[in-house]
């Protein structure tokens, strides 16, 4: 049996690849088993299709974003562009794609060993979790969730970790036993930070830990050529 196990966990990448590429090249050297795209994939930049190709290249597992659900569902000059940069294969990918992955680790017994990643909970892709509010800089803010909303979102799913995005800033809680993570996005900062982040999850010794000081955030600024939808 495998003594490690590590997972890279990519959330909000919004049609970046320049991004995507920089976060693969530096997930590189760790050597992940797996990879997971946790949503928000194609729309917010120019090169939709190559982050499909992306996914497709790595085999990697997938889940539904709020904006991918958008361009499937919706019609308006952003998703209709989104659309026809895609291919029909892209299409039928984003339509299948579930709201969560479950990762069991080697050697893992239970629900309760596993990594759940969702882009925002298990509930819904749109809902808006607050574990903290953010600090100053990030354009989106909230107050905290209530208990008991946080328990509704979770929709009685067991897991020892469960990463999302959506809310694009990096916080942290421990709710009823449980570890709750949210990941800085790939591909569309909100707080000033033009770095692209994602997650390492690594499972040792029976427990899940997170290499490079929790999360890492890759130092290469992301290149001048980067164009937004707005300029083409």
């Amino acid at each position: 049996m495998k003594d490690l196990f590590r997972v890279a966990v990519l959330f909000d990448i919004h049609g970046n690849c320049y991004a995507l590429q920089a976060v693969l090249n530096d997930a590189l050297s760790f050597a992940p088993d797996c990879y997971v795209f946790g949503g928000d994939i194609v729309s917010g930049a120019a090169q939709p299709r190559q982050c499909m190709e992306e996914v497709r290249r790595l085999n990697a597992k997938g889940i539904l974003g709020n904006t991918d659900e958008k361009v499937l569902n919706e019609d308006c000059e952003v998703t209709t562009w989104t659309k026809h940069q895609l291919l029909e294969e892209d299409l039928q990918i984003l339509a299948s794609l579930p709201l969560t992955q479950r990762i069991r680790p080697p050697g893992g017994e239970s629900d309760k060993d596993d990594l759940l990643v969702a882009h925002s909970t298990p509930r819904s892709c749109h809902d808006f979790l607050v574990l903290d509010p953010p600090n100053p800089g990030p354009t989106r803010s909230g107050q905290k969730t209530a208990d008991d909303k946080v328990r509704e979102m979770l929709n009685g799913e067991d897991f020892d970790t469960m990463i999302y995005g959506h809310i694009h800033y990096t916080s942290e809680r421990f709710f009823e036993g449980q570890r709750l993570m949210s990941i800085v996005p790939v591909g569309l900062p909100n707080n000033g930070d033009v770095r692209a982040g994602y997650a390492l999850a690594e499972w040792k010794n029976g427990f899940w830990k997170w290499l490079s000081g929790e999360l890492n955030t890759i130092t290469k600024e992301r290149p001048d050529s980067l164009r937004s939808l707005n300029s083409l």
